[in-house]
């Protein structure tokens, strides 16, 4: 066989591939995250590899010429200008599957493009509007969709079983946080072991009671422990993705979700880091709370009167049907953050005050599984947009300004919605909306010392006026014949709910997407 390289003497731009994406074509034919123009080019690509064959000068390596390529394209009926190959290596840098380096040879410039593997291309977002191979549009994300997922249980009476790597459940990510925080304690001067409060989530009434172990130094979770929450789903999240790509790699695209376990480890030094915080003993002592607060308490929820939550959160479809032949969803949950929690201490000794020595008792380790509804939601498809928060939160130590940002996002979100953001709410209002199981002058003056720490006007006054930004959203305060109104506006410039943050980047495409359907 010829030497592949003395065909591509004259090429100005080479593709290399390595073993590893020369073998990766069953992945390719599965994508449904690039586009048909994309896929064609991959696939034309990796043909040209297998003709050539290995490179002489380095094993498992296949070289292709540009020239090549624009052959292929053309017996293909396809477009094949330079401007065209270039528009794909641009789209596989960008995906982060290429990198490009310019080299002289034989007093000639070349851009050398090499791929080591194309498992990243499958965690891409997928593409609405890429059509199916009969010809016909893929069927768009409706909520119609999305409740169809959820039958992916098998409905016997021995157990429920994923059924496939399609039927991984969109859960609404809010659940801890915009939800579940309603009954969580403000701070740690609430010594309460249980609080219960009724809470109107789309319309409707839910009952949570949030409770904790009776052991002598257990707590309630606090709203501020969410930053540590933030951290751990982020943590999670991308290990979670690390073995998405790992396992694309291995099976391809279309490889069984079940693969990924819901097991996680961590080291609560790396946890204080992520958390802004110094690793002293001061610190971790916090940490290692924060975590047996998350494992030890439980959140009962009575969601009987509230359609929504069932439809959206039910794990399991009941055998029983109803007269109208629908299926009967919980009404009733126990919910914990984490679950299956165990922790091991360093095997470490420190001297005491006598010169002997005693074990340290502060844990290191931990293992724990995330709460099922939340882990389902993680290794979705849809994962890539969800649980986007202000990075700043995960240091943010306000138990107020987080509950504060959930319900903003949820009730304000990332859209415009000129009734809401003209409106004046009372202080009876927003401490219904966030924290309806706290006395009224303690929200207030949590609340007030907040918007006072988060001023952005020189004039801020508690007795007169003044206006906050709040991580992407602005609050006006005004005291008016001794009542307090509040205003609450997106900030549009925002990078996570302004104009231009992904979600609504994806919003306006889904729009064209429509209008060009």
């Amino acid at each position: 066989m010829a030497n592949p390289t003395d065909a591509l003497t004259n090429e100005t731009v080479i593709i290399e591939l390595s073993a590893v994406a020369y073998n990766q074509r069953p992945l390719v034919e599965g994508l449904t995250t690039i586009t048909n123009g994309l896929q064609s080019f991959l696939l034309i690509l990796l043909d040209i590899a297998g003709e050539n064959g290995e490179t002489k000068q380095k094993a498992g390596s296949y070289l292709v010429g540009r020239s090549q390529i624009q052959d292929k394209l053309i017996k293909a009926g396809q477009g094949a200008s330079d401007a065209l190959v270039s528009r794909r290596l641009t789209e596989l840098r960008k995906a982060k599957v290429c990198a490009m380096e310019t080299q002289i040879q034989e007093s000639k410039r070349v851009n050398h493009y090499k791929i080591e593997t194309l498992a990243s291309l499958a965690l891409l977002p997928p593409i609405k509007s890429k059509k199916a191979s009969d010809g016909g549009k893929q069927r768009r994300r409706t909520k119609t969709i999305i409740n169809a997922q959820k039958e992916m249980f098998s409905n016997d009476r021995k157990g429920l079983l994923l059924s496939g790597p399609e039927d991984i459940i969109f859960f609404n990510q809010q659940l801890f946080n915009g939800i579940l925080d309603t009954a969580m304690r403000v701070s740690s001067k609430d010594e309460r072991k249980s609080i219960s409060v009724t809470y109107k989530v789309h319309g409707h009434p839910l009952r949570i009671t949030s409770s904790c172990s009776a052991k002598e130094g257990s707590g309630l979770l606090m709203m501020t422990d969410q930053r540590a929450m933030r951290c751990i789903i982020s943590y999670c999240k991308k290990r979670i993705e690390h073995l998405k790509l790992k396992l694309a790699d291995q099976y391809g695209a279309g490889f069984d979700r079940r693969f990924i376990p819901n097991v996680f480890h961590i080291d609560i030094h790396e946890l204080c880091s992520l958390m802004g915080m110094r690793c002293v003993n001061t610190n971790l002592d916090i940490v290692v709370g924060m975590m047996e607060r998350l494992s030890d308490t439980t959140f009962e929820v009575d969601a009987s009167d509230n359609p929504w939550f069932m439809n959206t959160f039910s794990m399991f479809l009941l055998a029983k049907q109803t007269e109208d032949d629908q299926p009967i969803r919980s009404d009733r949950y126990k919910i914990q953050f984490l679950n299956n929690f165990e922790s091991a201490r360093e095997n470490d000794s420190l001297p005491d005050l006598f010169g002997d020595s005693m074990e340290n008792l502060r844990p290191r380790y931990y293992t724990f599984s995330l709460e099922q509804r939340l882990f389902y939601s993680l290794i979705s498809d849809e994962a890539f947009n969800l649980f986007l928060s202000h990075e700043e939160l995960s240091t943010e130590r306000s138990g107020i300004v987080q509950r504060f940002y959930n319900w903003a996002r949820a009730y304000i979100s990332g859209r415009n919605k000129p009734g809401v953001e003209k409106k004046w709410f009372t202080l009876h209002e927003i401490h219904a909306a966030l924290t309806p199981g706290h006395r009224l002058d303690n929200f207030r003056n949590y609340f007030l010392s907040a918007l006072e720490k988060f001023s952005v006007s020189e004039d801020w006054s508690r007795k007169e006026s003044g206006t906050s930004r709040i991580y992407g959203y602005y609050v006006n305060y005004k005291r008016e014949n001794g009542e307090d109104y509040f205003q609450i506006q997106r900030d549009r410039e925002d990078p996570i709910v302004g104009d231009n943050s992904r979600h609504n980047v994806l919003l306006r495409q889904k729009q064209i997407d429509l209008l060009e359907g």
